[in-house]
């Protein structure tokens, strides 16, 4: 990442109200999904896993998950797609997947993806299920956080497992994961609002991941009432603050709660920036 410039886009106007929270239930959406896509696809059963997951289960003993959040944001901004989607899932759902020979890992689309500990307990319950000797391929980050790797591929994101080969030292994963995001990442825009309040995006499903670029937090660009304050509430998002701007901070609690109970929710949780780390922020 040496001799890397981070250039943030500012962008005026941004009203903390305006900050994107999703008006539909998750769990509305969710059993409504279920129920279109069991009537599309009568054979198989269809259960609802939790908000935004459902499990589909064939007469033949395979099993597919489908998880919505994609599928729930784009339906929050225009429904009219909704039964063209059902229809789509019902043909690919309907038959097991044809077996593939596992392609080769491309180490040059390997992305540092920032989740919480609830998300990775569940994709570490996933892949118990596969193999009792698999594991997601993830770095601690903070207490709340974790870095999960996956590779960036066309249309899918899949988690790296302990069992396959990296092509890479798993020492130097994180940095090579870091300097592929910034290549394959768009730019990025840092919308400031008249509250105190920032929004830092990329237009893309790493968001969050600028978190581990430690020139953007470091050089100096961005200028706050004291320590900077983040919160990644979901994946593509991240507000920032000043830790002695009242204002800001209390834009930010309000913010960082609706979002993170969207489609790519993440956590509310406040972090602020110190020693060039984050860690939990005061009285979160």
């Amino acid at each position: 990442m040496r001799g890397l410039v981070y250039a943030l886009v500012v962008i005026a106007g941004l009203n903390a109200a305006a900050v994107r929270a999703d008006a539909l239930s998750p769990s509305a959406f969710t059993a409504q999904f279920a129920r279109a896509l069991q009537a599309a696809m009568p054979s198989v059963q269809v259960s609802v896993v939790r908000d935004l997951q459902l499990d589909i289960k064939r007469a033949d003993g395979t099993a597919a998950t489908v998880n919505l959040a994609n599928n729930y944001r784009d339906y929050s901004t225009d429904p009219k797609w909704f039964d063209d989607v059902i229809k789509a899932y019902a043909t690919a759902l309907a038959k097991p997947p044809a077996v593939k020979h596992a392609a080769k890992l491309d180490s040059t689309r390997i992305v540092p993806v920032i989740k919480d500990r609830a998300w990775l307990a569940e994709l570490q319950g996933h892949y118990k299920k596969l193999a009792s000797s698999q594991q997601p391929v993830f770095d601690e980050f903070n207490r709340e956080l974790v870095v999960v790797y996956a590779e960036d591929t066309a249309g899918t994101t899949r988690y790296l497992s302990s069992s396959e080969s990296l092509g890479v030292e798993r020492g130097k994963l994180r940095a090579l994961a870091i300097d592929n995001v910034m290549r394959l990442m768009p730019r990025i825009e840092m919308r400031q609002g008249e509250d105190g309040l920032a929004m830092m995006t990329s237009h893309a499903d790493y968001g969050a991941s600028l978190l581990l670029v430690d020139g953007i937090w470091s050089g100096g660009q961005i200028k706050v009432d004291g320590d900077i304050v983040v919160a990644v509430p979901a994946k593509d998002v991240i507000l920032i603050t000043g830790s002695r701007d009242r204002k800001g901070l209390k834009a930010m609690r309000t913010a960082a709660h609706n979002l993170a109970k969207g489609g790519y929710g993440l956590i509310d949780t406040l972090f602020v920036y110190r020693k060039r780390r984050f860690v939990k922020f005061g009285r979160d």
